[in-house]
């Protein structure tokens, strides 16, 4: 457990370097292309090119780490629960096992544990990142333009904090109720495939394979009123995140006309909002569900 531990921080770890290395190269980039148009000698761009060349590399590097790693301990954390599963289910009787669902069993081994492991690959992890990214990216935007923090520190608070807050209380409620819902079906399916001869024998097939399509009406139902929720907190995201990049590029312009602020400062500036929010949109997709992982 304490190996899983360590090898899901270095993954963590590795995950926020990514995202940083996508920043420093946006940022770098921004910075070339900006003094490159001065037609600057060619040794004052030579460092910043220098510097897209490490931040390309570091980012690619550290994402292919970070998911060897990530992936590795997962998978064996993964056998290891489903091992201990089967010895768990080993050690009962035929009596006990024969009074518990058979679903139940079915659903925990195939995707129960499947699911409580991939919270850990797709929620937590992408949390942690999205919070050194983002912290990185505000350091940032203080050393560009102390200013930048009055729209980029309200819009990142939110993203962290009070959408996730949210889906907490809204998204996670209703991936509860989907959550019963799908495990009654695996029951009914369970019981089906017992009862199936006997049904078409006796004539009540048809109410039976109407019970099991009633489940599905509700799944499907259930579906729905998620993905409206989901649609509804997307839209809030990039309004909060266009709302960053809008009123980053009209400070920068008020900034331009008021204190002759340098061009490469302006473009650096207007660039970080287009690239900071790198974690959280690798976050969100899976914190949207993460009531049923």
């Amino acid at each position: 457990m304490k190996s899983h531990k360590r090898r899901m921080a270095i993954a963590t770890v590795l995950g926020a370097a990514a995202l940083v290395g996508g920043l420093g190269l946006t940022i770098s980039s921004a910075w070339l292309i900006t003094m490159a148009a001065q037609h600057p000698p060619i040794l004052v761009l030579s460092v910043s090119i220098v510097m897209v060349r490490f931040f390309g590399i570091s980012r690619s590097g550290a994402r292919y780490a970070e998911r060897i790693v990530s992936h590795e301990s997962v998978f064996r954390s993964l056998t290891a629960i489903r091992v201990q599963l089967f010895e768990r289910l080993a050690d009962r009787t035929s009596l006990i096992v024969r009074d518990l669902n058979s679903g139940n069993y079915v659903k925990a081994i195939v995707d129960d544990v499947e699911r409580a492991q991939e919270y850990q690959l797709r929620v937590t992890l992408p949390r942690y990142a999205a919070i050194i990214s983002l912290t990185f990216g505000l350091l940032l935007a203080f050393w560009i333009y102390p200013d930048l923090l009055v729209i980029l520190l309200p819009v990142t608070l939110a993203l962290l904090l009070a959408i996730p807050s949210i889906v907490n209380k809204k998204c996670s409620s209703q991936s509860s109720i989907i959550e019963e819902i799908e495990n009654r079906y695996a029951r009914e399916i369970s019981d089906a495939n017992y009862g199936i001869t006997e049904a078409q024998i006796y004539g009540y097939k048809d109410r039976l394979l109407n019970k099991i399509h009633g489940i599905e009406r509700e799944i499907a139902s259930a579906e729905k009123a998620l993905l409206g929720t989901i649609r509804a907190l997307q839209l809030l995201t990039l309004l909060l995140i266009g709302v960053s990049i809008v009123g980053t590029s009209l400070l920068m312009y008020n900034a331009r006309i008021d204190t002759d602020l340098p061009a490469v400062k302006i473009s650096m500036a207007i660039f970080l909002p287009l690239v900071a929010f790198e974690g959280i949109t690798n976050w969100y997709p899976n914190l949207f569900i993460s009531g049923k992982l």
